[in-house]
């Protein structure tokens, strides 16, 4: 099975997004922090990776630069709170599927989830 890797460091985004993926049957891991994330990304090679930017340790940007060299076949989906339209600028280039601007809903992760043919209409 494939797996997604959520990283944020609110707990209730990764709650949120964990039970929605649970609930269409996709398998998750998490982190709250970017250097874990690295290792996880290394280490399970995820399908897919919704990545927060503003996280403690190694922020996601640089994550999300590092990540490419492991997951040339997963997709990586950037979030943040902050609308910054450089950092949409520069995550996009830096090699992320999409973006997603918090609060998001369930339907955003749905669109991005049948974008991805991850989950069937």
């Amino acid at each position: 099975m494939n797996t997604v890797l959520i990283v944020d460091d609110e707990t209730i985004v990764l709650k949120s997004i964990v039970n929605y993926l649970a609930h269409l049957g996709l398998q998750t891991i998490v982190t709250d922090n970017g250097n874990e994330a690295l290792e996880m990304i290394k280490q399970n090679r995820p399908q897919l990776v919704f990545l927060d930017i503003n996280i403690p340790g190694l922020k996601g940007i640089d994550v999300l630069r590092q990540a490419n060299k492991y997951l040339q076949h997963s997709k990586i989906v950037v979030m943040t709170g902050h609308i910054e339209d450089e950092l949409e600028k520069e995550a996009l280039q830096s090699g992320a599927h999409s973006f997603l601007r918090k609060p998001f809903t369930v339907d955003d992760i749905k669109k991005i989830l049948l974008e991805l043919s991850i989950i069937k209409q």
